[in-house]
């Protein structure tokens, strides 16, 4: 379940300990400080301008991962664009 919110959430921790989620297929820990799509993006060094996000089978857009919640036992995929030639 995607969970979306009015405002962004603080940078500050909003929640004690570490949760877990499955981050491409394999379980991955998050700190307190990440509560959005769009710091989980960040924590993990991709640029969030040049992915794909997915949260439990739905596709998040972009103007909304600074929105979407991040929540224990979440299933979240990025794909990262790469140029080729």
């Amino acid at each position: 379940m995607t969970t979306r919110l009015d405002s962004p959430l603080p940078q500050s921790p909003a929640l004690d300990g570490e949760r877990e989620i499955r981050l491409n297929g394999a379980p991955h820990r998050i700190p307190p400080s990440v509560g959005t799509l769009l710091q989980l993006v960040e924590s993990v060094g991709c640029d969030p301008r040049a992915v794909a996000v997915e949260v439990n089978g739905a596709i998040v857009r972009r103007a909304n991962l600074a929105l979407t919640a991040v929540g224990a036992g979440d299933s979240v995929e990025i794909v990262r664009f790469v140029q080729g030639g």
